[in-house]
């Protein structure tokens, strides 16, 4: 799944969603399939690449929640999705720090303080 942060021509095969109403809000949207994922798997044909129908797409119930609570929603999980991108970026440099110091440490190239 991809989401786009624009508009795009799509192709055959692809599935472009987004709400009807004047107040879009695809964050909102994105965290109501995110949430419904696993069942939508549940439900997709194709080996290679799921498929979901157009029938099975609309049946997708989105709950109606007024335009300031979906606002707060996305605002909440935007804020989570920020920390969890820095706790990644955190852990990557992390990772690296060890392994450069592994590998000076069993090279030789530095000697371990006992």
């Amino acid at each position: 799944m991809n989401w786009s942060d624009r508009d795009y021509a799509i192709g055959r095969g692809i599935a472009s969603l987004k709400h009807k109403g004047e107040q879009a809000y695809q964050r909102f949207l994105r965290a109501v399939i995110d949430f419904r994922l696993a069942e939508l798997l549940t439900v997709v044909t194709g080996s290679t690449f799921p498929n979901l129908s157009y029938d099975q797409i609309t049946q997708l119930r989105v709950p109606r929640v007024p335009s300031p609570e979906q606002q707060a929603i996305a605002d909440t999980l935007e804020g989570i999705d920020r920390v969890l991108v820095q706790r990644r970026l955190e852990r990557d440099a992390l990772r690296s720090l060890k392994d450069s110091t592994a590998d000076a440490l069993l090279t030789g190239l530095v000697k371990a303080i006992r």
